[in-house]
């Protein structure tokens, strides 16, 4: 009879084995069957149901902990209405430190709760650290074998291995995020700085310690005309780049200027700078070419302006110096012109007194002598041709006047304000002025209507009709250049609306169409070497357009000639300073 019991045991145990080992399967088949992505709760609901079915368990609560501290925090509790009575044993538990104790040993306690039920604590616990743990409520009378705690503790080593997996791929999720962010911003950033080296305005390259380029900018390559990066990269600077043979020295620290030469042939005046930088723990140089060319030009022309204010200053000196003389000798002149009326008239009454003389016998001799006096000294030429000297003595000292008060109107210094100013006293003031250019090739015609006062600043004005009219003298030059005969420059003035228009025309030889679009350009000019800046334009319509708000436009056909028109506001147009 025993015998037959304890047959009846084994057979019992080995239902039971098979049982949770069936249950073990069918959790890990169930783990499995849950995405990577799934949330802790998903595996904690599934574990819930297969402990509450192989253990016969009422309520099951799963507690995130902290072994440092003890913290735990609630992760799923089931059925929902025991969420109180498993918070309130697993608090007592802590108190009393069976919480504690289960954690460090790993191991299961079972104890009875103030409701008389069987407490069941059980840690989840991997090889590299403790997940949770798991707290549950049995029926008081519920059998704890101990094939049921290994049961429980290798389904909840699966729990806490499936846990920690679930934590690690999250973890390594929120890994990946931050390095696809990191790696995206780095992108960005070396999308960002390419960008700027690239059409920065300056050429940059760098060259290892033998002086050969490694990577220059699309601004280097423009700068020297290099039509594929094939014709820098990988080749020496010095031959490359500065086309002398002398090599950047590199890894020193240096700023000068130096020539080069584009493919093209042509000089350019750079800036390079040399800096000693470390690439990947390699020593490099950093090169920077900034083009000075135009630098170059404007402090040219800067030194020739102030060439030209001193030499302006200079002539208005003399011209008020010359003016205080020319205004003796025009006096003198008047004076002497009507004396010599005065002797004229009194050189008659000695005729009238040498003829009656001259019937008296006794003095004829007398009379004849005065007469011969008068042939020796051509009396009569003198009389005849003096008043017309006086005359051509007179105009010639009133051109002199005019230049002279035009030179001290023309080089008078501009107010820093605008102002009233009469352009049409500025055109013919700029005529004197100018009448050495024109007066051997081109005959002036005027046409000045009846203007308003115009607020601007005159000096600037007088500036653009100068440098208009003495182009419109060269263009004139060049079409009559060994011919017996002179053009024209024709200069009108018009009131229009809220402007006043200026217009001045020429008979010279026009403006090719392929350059009509550049001449306003700084530097352009297709004057030979010496004759013209290729600033005139430019400055004109700076003036025109940028400091007075008006316009400058023109019309031309070749061999007939150039009209430029310019509209200047009544008012003086404010405009807003040039960024």
């Amino acid at each position: 009879m025993s015998d037959a019991k304890d047959l009846d045991d084994v057979r019992l145990s080995e239902a039971r084995h098979l049982q949770s080992l069936e249950s073990i399967l069918s959790l890990d088949r169930a783990l499995a069957a849950i995405p990577q992505d799934a949330a802790i709760e998903a595996i904690l609901a599934t574990v819930n149901s297969h402990l509450k079915q192989a253990l016969n368990l009422q309520a099951i609560a799963f507690f995130l902990v902290n072994p440092n501290d003890l913290a735990y925090e609630l992760a799923f509790a089931d059925p929902p209405e025991e969420k109180p009575a498993l918070s309130h044993a697993t608090d007592q538990a802590i108190e009393d430190g069976t919480f504690g104790w289960a954690l460090k040993r790993n191991q299961a306690l079972i104890q009875m709760a103030e409701d008389s039920r069987q407490f069941v604590l059980h840690p989840l616990t991997t090889q590299r650290s403790t997940i949770g743990m798991l707290a549950a409520l049995a029926h008081p009378d519920s059998n704890a074998s101990s094939s049921s705690l290994v049961f429980l503790s290798v389904i909840l080593a699966k729990v806490a291995l499936s846990i920690e997996n679930r934590l690690l791929h999250a973890e390594l999720r929120t890994h990946n995020r931050r390095l696809e962010q990191a790696v995206a911003q780095l992108r960005d950033s070396e999308c960002r700085l390419t960008t700027i080296l690239e059409k920065m305005p300056v050429g940059v390259t760098m060259v290892d310690k033998q002086g050969v380029i490694l990577w220059s900018n699309e601004a280097l390559k423009n700068m020297i005309g290099a039509a594929s990066e094939e014709e820098v990269v990988s080749r020496r600077c010095a031959d490359a780049i500065c086309g002398s043979g002398m090599d950047c020295v590199p890894g020193t620290q240096v700023e000068r200027e130096r020539e080069i030469v584009r493919k093209d042939g042509k000089d350019l005046s750079v800036l390079l700078s040399t800096h000693k930088i470390e690439v990947g723990g390699i020593e490099r140089s950093l090169c920077i070419f900034f083009d000075i060319t135009r630098r170059r030009r404007l402090e040219a022309d800067l030194n020739r302006a102030h060439k030209l204010e001193a030499v302006g200053q200079l002539a208005a000196g003399i011209a008020h110096e010359i003016n205080t003389p020319a205004q003796f000798v025009g006096d003198s002149l008047q004076f002497l012109s009507s004396s010599f009326g005065d002797v004229i008239s009194l050189t008659a009454r000695y005729r009238e007194a040498l003829a009656r003389l001259a019937a008296d016998p006794q003095h004829a001799g007398i009379a004849q002598e005065v007469r011969q006096a008068e042939e020796t000294a051509d009396l009569a030429y003198v009389e005849r041709e003096a008043p017309a000297a006086f005359d051509r003595a007179r105009d010639g000292m009133a051109r002199i006047a005019a230049i002279v008060s035009a030179m001290k109107e023309f080089a008078h210094p501009d107010q820093r304000e605008k102002a009233p100013a009469d352009l049409n006293r500025a055109l013919r003031t700029t005529l004197v002025i100018a009448r050495n250019e024109y007066k051997y090739v081109a005959e002036v015609e005027t046409d000045f209507g009846d203007i308003p006062a115009v607020r601007c600043h005159v000096g600037d004005i007088n500036q653009v009709f100068l440098n208009l009219i003495v182009n419109s003298a060269h263009a004139i030059s060049d079409v009559v250049k060994g011919k017996d005969a002179k053009g024209k420059i024709h200069v009108r003035t018009r009131h229009d609306g809220d402007q006043v228009s200026i217009e001045i025309s020429d008979t010279g030889c026009g403006i090719p169409e392929a350059i009509r679009e550049r001449i306003f350009d700084p530097f352009f000019t297709t004057k030979e070497v010496g004759k013209g800046s290729g600033q005139g334009l430019a400055i004109a319509r700076a003036i025109v357009v940028n400091k007075h708000g008006g316009s400058i436009t023109f019309d031309s056909e070749i061999g007939r000639g150039t009209t430029f028109r310019i509209l200047i506001p009544i008012t003086g147009a404010e405009v807003a300073p040039e960024s």
